[in-house]
């Protein structure tokens, strides 16, 4: 049966909703950290794409398939999807989509611990989150910076790129990103020693976390809360800490 053109368009109205709907299990799924369950949405969403044309859909969702594999460890094939989706975002000219693709190279490798490889890439995403004016991505950036070189025990070079982060999340009103990216401040001072301060960073985190509801975060915050004052000698306070922190994971089922 010939298709008229106004039939066509209703097809790809269609399709387009239908990976519009697609793409908000995915996020559902992401957002409570089931990544087997999203990889079936982002396959299926790819698929779509791919059916309608949607050349910058189907580069999303080749980076969502190579976070999602990312976060289960399978870096291979991460780094398979994450370059599909790197040539696609440089054929249709997206910066926005190349940025996050080198962005998501470097969270591979910093995980692999191919700790200058991952600085590699995160500077080369952050120069192009900067020069298009995506703060959010900066910040992202940023923090990947700040892990990479924590992880190559430069603490310093780490808190400089972890409160560069945190004034962009502020300044742009993520306060989501406001609490990790403290949490990740935390971290550093951890390694060397500076307790006082993680307790700090941590209680702002807690804060945050509260505030918006994100309960998983604020089980996490609490155990490092709890491990910071496990290295001060309080041990009651530790004790607390972690006993809160169980107590969410165990309710939310984390």
């Amino acid at each position: 049966m010939k298709t008229h053109p106004r039939d066509a368009i209703v097809q790809v109205d269609s399709k387009q909703a239908e990976v519009d709907k697609l793409f908000k299990h995915e996020l559902s799924h992401v957002g409570r950290g089931e990544f087997p369950e999203a990889l079936q949405s982002f396959q299926q969403a790819l698929m779509i794409y791919k059916q309608i044309g949607n050349r910058e859909g189907e580069a999303n969702s080749l980076g969502n398939l190579g976070i999602a594999y990312g976060n289960l460890g399978e870096y291979k094939t991460a780094i398979d999807y994450h370059q599909n989706s790197l040539v696609i975002a440089q054929e249709i000219a997206d910066r926005l989509g190349k940025a996050n693709s080198l962005n998501d190279f470097g969270s591979v490798f910093n995980g692999l611990g191919y700790y200058k490889t991952a600085i590699h890439y995160y500077q080369q995403s952050l120069d192009i989150f900067r020069e298009i004016g995506n703060r959010e991505g900066e910040a992202n950036s940023l923090m990947g910076l700040g892990l990479a070189y924590g992880n190559l025990e430069e603490y310093k070079k780490a808190i400089d790129y972890h409160q560069q982060s945190i004034a962009i999340a502020r300044e742009i009103g993520n306060r989501e990103g406001e609490a990790n990216f403290l949490n990740n401040l935390g971290g550093a001072y951890y390694h060397l020693g500076e307790y006082k301060k993680v307790i700090d960073y941590q209680e702002q985190s807690i804060a945050i976390a509260r505030e918006i509801g994100n309960h998983e975060a604020e089980a996490g915050y609490l155990n490092n809360l709890g491990l910071a004052y496990y290295e001060l000698g309080d041990y009651k306070k530790a004790i607390d800490y972690h006993q809160q922190s169980i107590a969410i994971a165990r309710e939310n089922q984390y």
